[in-house]
Parts: C-alpha cells; structure tokens; sequence
C-alpha cells in the first residue's frame, strides 16, 4: 500500500488483525505477541506512549519478525544449542549422568 493511501486511515483500515487496540485499553506493553495478516504470522511488539506529565499519548507497534518461519527456525537453533550445551556440562563435570539427589537426605542441602 502507498503511504498517501494509508494516511488518516484507522488503523484497522488498513491492518485489519491488528491488537493494538488491546495496548489502548490495558495501557500495558505487549512483548512478541503473534498476529495474522494475509497469509503471514508476524511477531509485533507494542508499547503505550506516555506524556511527560503522565497522561496516556497513544501506542507504538513494530513488528520483531514478519516471517514466522524465520522465527520457528531460530527457536529450534537455540533449542538444538542448549542442549548440546547440557550435555556438555553433564559429560565435563559428572563424566557420567548427574548423581541422584535423595531430597530427603539433609546432607545434600547447605545448612
């Protein structure tokens, strides 16, 4: 869409899935919260703009990733990290698998 046919618009208008109608009534932040346009999951992020003087100003809302996709991958990358990270930790400092702890036994636990 071209800017000059977007401008006075509501935002629904022009962004019919969007929450940011959300962020206006709770006038809390929205941190990596999904929504759907056409045929794309995005991750946006929105945060309530505050005058100097404390009154309520408006919302700004950007998107963290436009390709859901991209997003999934990324998750599963560092899914793949930590554990291998895991059983790096486990292989160097147990050599072997961690030792069971009996939670009844005081001697486990600092005093």
């Amino acid at each position: 869409m071209d800017l000059k046919e977007i401008i006075g618009k509501h935002v629904h208008d022009v962004i019919p899935t969007t929450k940011i109608h959300k962020t206006v009534e709770m006038k809390t932040p929205a941190i990596a919260d999904p929504y759907f346009l056409e045929n794309a999951t995005l991750i946006s992020t929105r945060y309530p703009i505050y005058e100097k003087d404390g009154t309520f100003f408006g919302v700004v809302e950007y998107d963290l990733f436009d390709n859901y996709d991209l997003l999934n991958n990324f998750v599963k990358k560092i899914e793949s990290l930590i554990g291998i990270i895991h059983l790096l930790f486990i292989t160097k400092f147990f050599r072997k698998q961690p030792p069971e702890l009996g939670l009844g036994d005081s001697e486990n636990f600092a005093s």
